[in-house]
């Protein structure tokens, strides 16, 4: 049997359950680490929001006035891709 959809019915196991310090669901049972937070490390787990290069390369057309690339990090995708959309 291969990896297709017959084996798909034999997955039966939780991988990930709740994670005590940021509460999804997202704590790996065997690893015992969190994908979100990085739970048990000292430090949460950060990081930024990347964008396709095509959207990217929205922004940085001639035509279209620049954005602040910089600070992308601090809004949600959707808002970011809707901005370079709109700026064409």
């Amino acid at each position: 049997m291969g990896k297709g959809t017959g084996s798909f019915g034999k997955r039966r196991n939780k991988t990930h359950t709740l994670c005590i310090r940021c509460g999804r669901r997202s704590f790996h049972l065997q690893k015992s680490t969190c994908s979100s937070c990085g739970y048990p490390a000292a430090r949460i787990r950060k990081c930024k929001i990347r964008l396709p290069a095509f959207f990217l390369s929205l922004s940085l057309r001639p035509s279209a006035p620049l954005l602040d690339l910089v600070n992308f990090s601090v809004y949600p995708l959707q808002f970011v891709i809707s901005c370079s959309v709109a700026c064409i």
